[in-house]
């Protein structure tokens, strides 16, 4: 089963940049080399042919997919690494890589923002007006699970297709591959992971499974455009009507707390975070498309 391909316009918050990270900065005050390229002539000439791959493929990144981004990440993180690499011996360049790449699923800081004390019940109805007209989207991005009861967490690459028929969730990692696919139709939910494939009336009872964690996973797609909800209390709002907080109790009492973060003018979230005492979701838009297609600022 598959949700059908987007036409709609792009909702980007903005492009992901490929940059250095602190990463390196400890294996510099480590002091792991001397500073004198340790490479045999063959060990040099590939790098510099991967820097000049990356360069070119990098020319092309506009027409890419979401599975190209993850295939083509590492050769990304070699081109802007490239003089950092250079510095160290290679199996402590192969080391400084992987740390690299494994940063590429953490979630960056959000934006800041600030509640309106003032906003007007207009603007709030007709933000929430033009999110009501999408009845298709995509959202291609990364998120991380934390259990806070015991510390461990878990971040990968999401594709979240949405359609009146089902939700389509596929979840990859650059090193991993292809982790799950969750399917979620109005009768019911079938998940796959590692060729298996198990389906239950349930999605929540399903990812429970699989998790061991109680994850509202009806409620995600109305939270991550930022859409109100009957069950949703303690509204926050900013100065363009946009939904920044609110929390959400579960008919078992749980409450979530919610908090959305956008880039300036933007129509739908960059980031959406929920927590509870146990849990800490939080997921970051890198692409919206959506249908009908809208504006990529609110007004």
């Amino acid at each position: 089963m598959s949700v059908p391909a987007l036409t709609g316009q792009d909702q980007t918050p903005r492009a992901r940049v490929v940059r250095q990270v602190p990463f390196y900065d400890l294996c510099l005050r480590l002091k792991w080399s001397s500073g004198v390229a340790v490479y045999s002539n063959r060990g040099l000439k590939t790098l510099r042919g991967l820097y000049v791959i990356a360069g070119i493929i990098e020319s092309h990144r506009q027409f890419w997919s979401t599975t190209q981004n993850e295939i083509f990440y590492p050769l990304l993180v070699i081109k802007a690494n490239y003089p950092v690499l250079l510095k160290f011996p290679l199996w402590t360049s192969l080391a400084l890589l992987c740390g690299l790449v494994l940063t590429g699923c953490s979630i960056p800081k959000p934006p800041q923002q600030s509640v309106a004390t003032n906003i007007s019940n207009e603007q709030v109805q007709a933000h929430q007006a033009r999110l009501q007209r999408i009845n298709r989207w995509q959202l291609s991005g990364r998120f991380a699970l934390t259990d806070l009861s015991s510390n461990n967490k878990d971040s990968a690459y999401l594709r979240w297709q949405s359609s009146p028929q089902q939700q389509a969730i596929i979840i990859t990692h650059p090193l991993r591959g292809e982790l799950a696919e969750l399917i979620i139709t109005p009768t019911a939910a079938t998940i796959k992971v590692d060729g298996e494939q198990v389906q239950s009336p349930s999605a929540q009872g399903l990812l429970y499974r699989y998790t061991g964690m109680q994850l509202p996973v009806d409620e995600l797609p109305h939270w991550l455009l930022g859409r109100l909800d009957p069950r949703l209390s303690d509204f926050n709002f900013d100065t363009r009507g946009r939904l920044i907080k609110a929390v959400y109790q579960t008919r078992d009492g749980e409450r979530w707390q919610l908090t959305w973060f956008y880039q300036a003018q933007q129509l739908l979230p960059e980031q959406v975070h929920a927590e509870t005492p146990k849990l800490k979701l939080k997921i970051q838009a890198q692409r919206w498309q959506t249908q009908p297609a809208t504006n990529h600022t609110d007004h």
